[in-house]
């Protein structure tokens, strides 16, 4: 077991660096131990999880599941080493973070308040940014994602899922009707997120009727999910939210949800970090105040 151990964390460490020599260089191992330990791993799987090429390694689709599997249960075990540690380090110095403006507003923000009141040693730059940037070319520490994107060579801790809700004010409705089928958007006002992944269609799923791309005419479009909020609250047309925004509104009837049977698509919620052997203990405990919090109170869902 600590063979297979040792093995996963090798596999993990070229598919991060896409390089057989690099990984070896942050394990401080030779470059045949890392290459031995991968085989041994591909023959145990009975499939092979890289593709080597002269300049560059690549995971399989094998290879690409099996990589959340093995990074999961790799920050598993240094979470348990670490509880048995009793690591008791202070964090101290500076912690640049970066968070899409919504989700920081109301979810990441309170929680960076309270992190600084307990440590009061640490410097919190938190920076609201409604794109997804890359904490390494950036100097972030840590950097919450909350759309699809290239990871590269950075280590996640997953926080949670991004659901997604169609909705409009009751006055809109009153006024324009209620669409009944995704076809119906087509012909209605559409308040739209500039970075969705979808561009300007609207991929929707029924639990019965399966995947459907709506097309939809934006009238109002824009990069902030709080402006979103706002313009369907003012009765402007129907707009796509995260469900942490429009909870509130929907349970004090202010919104009301449009194509309750269609969902978007769930994303998952990521915070990156730059892959570390040994991660200082502010980010460490900053990014388990994060799991806590999404966990306890599931702002998302």
């Amino acid at each position: 077991m600590v063979d297979r151990f040792a093995n996963m964390e090798a596999f993990v460490e070229v598919a991060d660096q896409r390089s057989f020599s690099s990984a070896a260089r942050r394990l401080g191992l030779s470059k045949s131990v890392i290459s031995k330990r991968v085989d041994q791993l591909e023959a145990h799987l009975g499939v092979p999880l890289l593709r080597r090429t002269t300049r560059v390694v690549h995971t399989t689709e094998a290879g690409r599941r099996y990589y959340d599997f093995c990074r999961e249960i790799l920050e598993q075990v240094n979470a348990a080493e670490r509880a048995v540690r009793r690591e008791d380090d202070e964090p101290e110095g500076r912690l640049r973070i970066s968070c899409p403006t919504s989700l920081g507003t109301r979810v990441v923000g309170p929680i960076a308040c309270d992190f600084q009141k307990r440590y009061p040693k640490t410097r919190i730059t938190l920076l609201l940014l409604d794109r997804n940037p890359n904490p390494i070319e950036e100097g972030f520490d840590i950097s919450i994602w909350d759309q699809p994107g290239a990871r590269g060579n950075l280590s996640y801790r997953r926080l949670g899922a991004l659901r997604r809700v169609l909705v409009a004010a009751p006055t809109y409705l009153a006024e324009f009707g209620t669409p009944a089928r995704p076809e119906d958007l087509y012909h209605h006002h559409i308040i739209h997120y500039q970075y969705l992944d979808e561009g300007r269609d609207w991929r929707l799923e029924h639990p019965q009727l399966g995947p459907k791309t709506a097309r939809i005419q934006p009238c109002f479009v824009t990069n902030n999910g709080l402006l979103m909020q706002e313009v369907a609250l003012a009765g402007k047309g129907i707009a796509m939210l995260p469900m942490f925004l429009a909870a509130r509104d929907l349970a004090a009837g202010r919104l009301q949800v449009v194509l309750a049977d269609w969902q978007p698509p769930v994303y998952p919620i990521l915070a990156l970090y730059a892959s570390a052997v040994h991660t200082a203990a502010k980010i460490r405990l900053f990014l388990d105040d994060l799991l806590g919090a999404f966990q306890t109170e599931q702002p998302w869902s």
